[in-house]
């Protein structure tokens, strides 16, 4: 049993501009008559050493049957802002009190943060830390750390978040559907920010509007106090009215316009449980229809599969290669909330989880991914690589194009740093074996080649070598561009890149120059137009790119291989005949 009243919920709402954090205590009263009240807080460093507040007593109004909202304003001194690379967390403890005696007591753990998206002038859709511009960098999440938290193994589950920091991740889109307690509170404690949807898929039941509104007020409480939570979305790739129609489902489900009442309806409940929450509308709008109709405001969110699906809506990997970023949203940035290909899972995890069924006795035995379920290797590599004939080798092959395919896609994403807010590739760690093959991480957390492809590319401050061609003829000059990237809102001075040419381990040509770095952004640092020497043969050679401070310490490289071809006599072949 309890006390007939009682604090029911608190939600510490922090305000870093004003030093302060504004405290929203719930008091419930089961009983008929006004209850004469007061309140004692305390303020606790929560993960590190530092000076509490305590023993501050507020009174409050009597409550009256039911439940009863209660804010006060708390100043705070000399604390520490939550952020990924030092999540400070706090804990609140307030004490209720019913004629001068405790009837009650709760804790809630919160962090001194401040996360606001632009939404006027030039950048709109940019996102904001404590003030400071932000980049989300990460993966989707679609049951792993739930998996953690139903066997009680919170081993795996810091293991896992932990996976998420090696690989330069800041961000988590929790997909789909929010979760438990237990895996916000990790995230608070180790500092990954995270995007949580509403868990609606393409559409909207009409007898079902009145529920999601409401549901949608209960996921805002369950996230709020946790400083990790900077953002939710309230519908995943929805269908729009001309699938709906063709789908003969415009009876069942909500039109645009209908759809649109809902995300006014739900973003109003949402900022009256929380006022600073930032929102997302859609979660990809990847059907081909206007963003403008899906999104009337907010920032836009597009799915990109060009490396996968083959080309769609938003154009091909050629085009995003080269730069290309199709209009999504006049005059706004937008997000990538999914991208990637299939990745099979290693030899070693198949023999381990896979039926017998599945898989041969050997990995060198012929073999087709056509005996995995709803695996879409067999289906689609067609595009992308040749067929291949055993297992080995399909595993071998299917890495390597995943591995090439994330690399290539995150480094254009971070080149369009001026359009592109955030991104979340698709997917990091497996939830269960096969169970989506295109995560970089094994159910067994074995990292495929991918996973350090994409490591490397979320380097905060990073070089990058961009080109169109990667084989030469003998005496062409090379055609690449240097690019350096930089997350953090500031710009380190001083700093160089060098570049040179490697043949057989031996130098041919080496130069460097001061580096040109941007906060917050990207940087074209210029051409590299080399001519290729002569070769009696194929021959590769390698072109490596640094970022390195005065005294020569390498920051951060990135290199291309290169292979030249001899020139062909095309004397020799004209004489041939057909």
């Amino acid at each position: 049993g309890r006390a007939s009243i009682f604090i029911s919920d608190i939600f510490v709402r922090p305000d870093i501009d004003s030093d302060r954090i504004e405290v929203w205590v719930e008091v419930t009263n089961t009983t008929a008559e006004k209850k004469e009240i007061s309140f004692l807080f305390d303020v606790y460093p929560r993960n590190f050493l530092g000076n509490p507040l305590t023993n501050l007593k507020i009174q409050g109004n009597p409550a009256g049957p039911g439940k009863n909202v209660y804010r006060f304003w708390i100043k705070m001194k000399n604390y520490r802002l939550w952020e990924p690379k030092s999540p400070y967390l706090y804990t609140l403890r307030c004490t209720l009190k019913a004629k001068d005696r405790v009837v009650d007591v709760m804790d809630k753990t919160f962090g001194m943060r401040k996360f606001h998206m632009n939404e006027k002038g030039e950048s709109k859709g940019a996102f904001y830390l404590n003030n400071k511009r932000i980049f989300l960098r990460g993966a989707n999440e679609m049951g792993h750390l739930q998996q953690c938290v139903m066997r009680g193994d919170y081993e795996q589950l810091i293991e896992d978040i932990l996976i998420m920091k090696l690989a330069n991740m800041n961000f988590l889109r929790i997909t789909q559907r929010p979760v438990q307690q237990e895996i916000y509170e990790h995230l608070d404690a180790l500092g990954i920010m995270n995007q949580t949807d509403f868990p609606l898929f393409g559409k909207l039941r009409r007898n079902l509007f009145e529920e999601a509104l409401r549901q949608v007020g209960e996921m805002e409480k369950l996230v709020r106090n946790h400083p990790s939570t900077i953002m939710v979305s309230l519908i995943n790739e929805p269908l729009g009215d001309r699938e709906i129609y063709k789908q003969k489902l415009e009876h069942r489900h909500l039109l645009n316009d209908e759809l649109e009442e809902f995300f006014r309806a739900a973003c109003s409940i949402i900022r009256f449980y929380n006022p600073d929450r930032v929102i997302k509308l859609v979660e990809g709008t990847h059907c081909g229809y206007i963003q403008e109709r899906y999104v009337p405001w907010g920032v836009p969110d597009f799915h990109c599969y060009v490396c996968w699906y083959g080309p769609d809506v938003w154009g091909s990997i050629d085009e995003l290669h080269h730069g290309y970023i199709y209009s999504v949203k006049p005059g706004w940035m937008t997000t990538c909330g999914e991208y990637g290909t299939e990745g099979l899972d290693s030899w070693e995890t198949m023999k381990k989880y896979y039926p017998k069924e599945w898989i041969p006795e050997n990995p060198d035995e012929e073999w087709s991914p056509k005996k995995i379920p709803r695996s879409q290797t067999w289906k689609h590599h067609h595009s992308w690589f040749d067929t291949k004939t055993t297992l080995a080798e399909w595993v071998r092959e299917s890495q390597a194009y995943q591995a090439w395919a994330t690399r290539i896609m995150t480094d254009a994403f971070r080149r369009r740093a001026d359009v592109i807010s955030g991104f979340a590739v698709h997917l990091l760690i497996d939830a269960w074996p096969a169970g989506w093959l295109k995560t970089l991480v094994g159910v067994d957390r074995r990292p495929k080649p991918a996973y350090y492809e994409f490591a490397d590319a979320l380097t905060p401050l990073a070089v990058n070598i961009r080109t169109d061609r990667t084989r030469y003829f003998e005496g062409e000059k090379l055609n690449m561009e240097f690019w350096i990237f930089n997350d953090e809102p500031e710009a380190p001075g001083n700093l160089e890149i060098a570049w040179y040419v490697l043949r057989d381990g031996r130098v041919l040509f080496a130069s460097k120059c001061p580096a040109r770095i941007k906060p917050s952004g990207s940087e074209f640092q210029g051409y590299f137009r080399w001519r290729t020497p002569k070769v009696k043969a194929r021959t590769k050679f390698e072109v490596y790119l640094a970022l390195q401070d005065p005294e020569g310490k390498v920051l951060h490289d990135h290199s291309q291989t290169l292979e030249v071809f001899p020139r062909p006599n095309l004397s020799e072949l004209s004489n041939v005949k057909a």
